[in-house]
C-alpha cells in the first residue's frame, strides 16, 4: 500500500491517540486515521462548495465550463 504523504505526523489532533495509514475509501489513496477514536486526518483537503438556486418556482441549473468534468451538470 504506498503512501501519499510524510510519516511526520503521528498523534491525533483530537485526542493524541497514535496515527496509523488505514485505507478509508477503495480506489483513494491511504489515510492517516486514530486509533484511538478513529478520526480520520486529511492532508491538504480540498474546499468545496454548493448552491441550490431557484428562478421563480423552477430550478436553475449549470453545465461545468472547465475541466476537470468540463459539460457535466
Amino acid at each position: 500500500m504506498p503512501l501519499h504523504f510524510e510519516n511526520r505526523y503521528r498523534h491525533c489532533p483530537t485526542c493524541g491517540g497514535l496515527l496509523e495509514p488505514r485505507e478509508v475509501k477503495t480506489e483513494e489513496p491511504p489515510r492517516l486515521v486514530c486509533v484511538e477514536c478513529e478520526f480520520i486526518y486529511f492532508q491538504n483537503p480540498k474546499v468545496a462548495a454548493a448552491v441550490i438556486v431557484t428562478y421563480g418556482d423552477k430550478l436553475v441549473l449549470l453545465k461545468r465550463a472547465i475541466e476537470p468534468s468540463r459539460g457535466k451538470w
